[in-house]
């Protein structure tokens, strides 16, 4: 059975925070709403899979454009069903992959400044969007990737073309960069401070073997980091490099991303540089639902609820449910006028209130009841609710008696149709 448009609300919003068993409950205990975990979770990916296309329909700019900027992208595995990752290489053992990459690009501002005249963060300002798909595209092809084309209209919903500082933040992964480079070539591009000393935390641990030296030859590590010595650091990182492979990787990591790495330039210029939004707004978009102990998802599934959670994180929900209740009444409204003109026929009148028609208005209820997610229903099967139906194909007969059982039932349908997609969709 389809849900009203108010426990499709309540169902969204809770199985966009808590697995679909979870939902299920709450809503039983919390709003007295019987709604099965299986319906929670048809219901939510349907809607998300609407969000998800309206997504890609709506790019209109909102918001005031800030003098500065901020974009940052960032990936993330979500686990699959075995069927979703057949051929796929990945990181376990024996090559196979558990995981597909989420992929995240978030835009927010940072023209609050923090009890030490640092740039924060300002509040409210983060808006996301995100998906399972390729960052990736033929060197000779002319369109861009899919999540290319998400970056961009992201950017241009927050006008982040037009700030008159750019500034794309990432972590080591060569597709951010390349997708940086493509979409916004005189964007200040910076690697996330907070990337970088994961990684010099990692190297210590490993070559000290969490003694007591580690932690001094990190915080060694960081201040050189800090102040822009990268020569020095990488210095410190080549004595272990012939026996660590975790030493000679960052060492390629730096000389890599060295000019992402001028630290005291940004910090001069009024720029963040270690934010931690990108990192963390990963966990909250993606991993905190998609990745809880024993989840695994279809790629349709996580990227619904995946869009699910964007919209709600980002404050849109509103205007797309707005906009998707508008659709819906106008897409019952011709209903609504087919209806008029045929209960303006006496014939018509009469087949409906006729008491020896009785039991067949009970039969039509009962299967318009299943075919209310149908626009327009006759004999010979749906029609579109963008034409007027051949409202002969109903005609009823003689009157009153059994050869208006056909009538009755087309005329009951179209009744309880109309209403339901109005009761439905608001």
């Amino acid at each position: 059975a389809s849900l009203t448009p108010g426990v499709l609300r309540m169902t969204a919003s809770v199985a966009a925070l808590v697995s679909f068993e979870e939902s299920s409950v709450l809503l039983r205990e919390l709003a007295g709403v019987e709604v099965g975990a299986k319906q929670a979770e048809r219901s939510a990916e349907a809607l998300g899979n609407e969000i998800a296309a309206d997504e890609r329909e709506h790019v209109e700019a909102r918001g005031e454009v800030a003098p500065t900027m901020y974009l940052g992208m960032d990936g993330t595995g979500a686990p699959m069903r075995a069927h979703e990752l057949r051929g796929r290489a990945g990181k376990q053992a024996d090559g196979s992959a558990k995981t597909r990459e989420a992929k995240l690009v978030t835009v927010w501002t940072a023209e609050s400044r923090d009890k030490e005249g640092k740039p924060a963060r300002d509040p409210g300002s983060v808006s996301y969007s995100a998906a399972i798909e390729s960052a990736a595209t033929l060197d000779t092809s002319p369109e861009l990737s899919d999540f290319a084309q998400r970056v961009l209209r992201e950017a241009a919903r927050r006008g982040f073309a037009e700030a008159p500082r750019r500034v794309v933040l990432g972590d080591g992964s060569s597709w951010i960069w390349n997708t940086a480079a493509e979409l916004f070539p005189g964007a200040t591009q910076i690697l996330d401070r907070f990337h970088a000393k994961e990684h010099l935390s990692q190297v210590g641990k490993i070559v000290f073997a969490n003694t007591d030296a580690a932690k001094p030859w990190i915080e060694q590590r960081y201040e050189e980091l800090d102040e822009g010595r990268l020569e020095a650091l990488v210095q410190a990182l080549r004595p272990y490099a012939a026996e660590y492979k975790q030493a000679r990787e960052c060492i390629h990591y730096i000389w890599n991303n060295r000019h992402r790495m001028r630290y005291p330039q940004f910090r001069t210029q009024g720029l963040c540089t270690s934010t931690g939004v990108v990192e963390a707004e990963c966990k909250v978009v993606i991993g905190t639902r998609l990745k809880r102990a024993g989840m695994h998802w279809t790629v349709n599934g996580a990227n619904a609820i995946t869009a699910l959670r964007c919209a709600k994180l980002s404050g849109r929900f509103e205007d797309f449910w707005e906009r998707r209740s508008d659709r819906m009444k106008a897409a019952a409204r011709p209903l609504l006028t087919n209806l008029t003109c045929a209960l303006a026929t006496p014939s018509w009148r009469l087949s409906f209130f006729a008491p020896a028609n009785r039991a067949y208005m009970i039969r039509a209820v009962k299967e318009a009841l299943c075919l209310s997610r149908s626009p327009i229903w006759n004999n010979n099967g749906p029609q579109s609710c963008g034409k007027s139906p051949n409202w002969k194909i109903f005609a009823p007969g003689p009157l009153p008696g059994p050869a208006a059982a056909a009538g009755v039932r087309a005329a009951t349908v179209i009744v309880l149709a109309t209403l339901a997609m109005v009761r439905m969709h608001g």
